[in-house]
């Protein structure tokens, strides 16, 4: 487990599958520039922990806590041996706005260092801009971008991509 402040990363737990569906996956305004769906009942975020403590066990995933209590989950892939990619950070809504995405950033950029990346990658929708300016404000630097299709309806949205050197 990785902490920073008020925020810690932790792998999940089956029991944390009530906080998520509260805090997290029921909420349109959460998953709104994120590529999954809304999570509509508890039996779906009963699977949908499972599959989420099942991906963690392999994978740079975890929750995003707050005093042990899940309020989010981030995540990065190593793209190459030296470089990480974020695969999706969310903070639900009723924590956004006290300063808790940056500290996410801040664990994630310590953690995929100890990986051995000397290069992240964050991406996030142009229209977000929430996370354009917590890229900003973490020091990455926009390096491109690129017109994406988003599977859920097909709209076609800009995907900004921005990079910081972790040396």
């Amino acid at each position: 487990m990785a902490s920073k402040a008020d925020i810690s990363l932790r792998k999940a737990v089956f029991e944390d599958w009530e906080a998520m569906y509260k805090n997290v996956w029921s909420k349109p305004e959460t998953a709104k520039y994120m590529l999954w769906k809304v999570t509509e009942s508890s039996d779906e975020a009963k699977i949908r922990i499972e599959k989420t403590i099942a991906y963690q066990e392999n994978n740079y995933g975890w929750l995003v806590c707050l005093d042990d209590m899940p309020i989010g989950f981030a995540g990065f892939k190593m793209t190459d041996e030296h470089t990480a990619e974020d695969s999706g950070i969310a903070i639900g809504l009723g924590y956004a706005g006290h300063g808790y995405g940056r500290q996410v950033v801040h664990l994630l950029l310590d953690m995929a260092k100890e990986a051995g990346a000397d290069t992240f990658i964050y991406t996030t929708r142009a229209e977000n801009l929430a996370s354009v300016s917590l890229a900003e404000k973490c020091g990455f630097a926009l390096t491109g971008s690129e017109q994406k299709t988003d599977p859920r309806d097909g709209s076609v949205y800009e995907m900004l991509i921005y990079t910081k050197n972790l040396l």
